[in-house]
């Protein structure tokens, strides 16, 4: 993705910024996207013109320029998504040829290998200067 309607990815993220609570810098990373998907909010902040459907510039696998037309989909949560993608929905790693690899099969709540589950969860605590 390139641009919503006139607005390249980094503005609408900086125009996003103030409004994703953080407890530390990755918070905007993850919410960052997810508010992107939030139309009435990109529209009231001026980011797109319609917070019913917004106009998207992506790049296809083939490296050519599209511009697509979606509508807003505020009716499926963006905490939902955690618990994976809703019907009728695809990942692009579903697209992927051959078997996908343990990190994208279940990349939010880990998987079971040989009937031991197999996760990970690293935080770090420090203090910044």
């Amino acid at each position: 993705m390139l641009r919503f309607g006139d607005h390249g990815v980094n503005d609408v993220s900086q125009a996003l910024d103030p409004l994703i609570s953080r407890d530390n810098a990755i918070g905007p990373q993850v919410m960052g996207p997810m508010r992107m998907r939030n139309l009435p909010m990109l529209a009231a902040l001026g980011m797109i013109p319609d917070p019913a459907q917004v106009s998207l510039t992506v790049r296809d696998v083939a490296g050519k320029l599209q511009t697509v037309i979606l509508p807003a989909d505020s009716n499926i949560p963006s905490r939902k998504l955690w618990d994976g993608p809703p019907k009728g929905w695809l990942r692009l790693a579903d697209t992927l040829p051959g078997p996908l690899p343990l990190y994208l099969k279940n990349p939010y709540k880990g998987n079971y290998i040989l009937d031991t589950y197999v996760g990970l969860g690293y935080s770090c605590v420090h203090e910044s200067p």
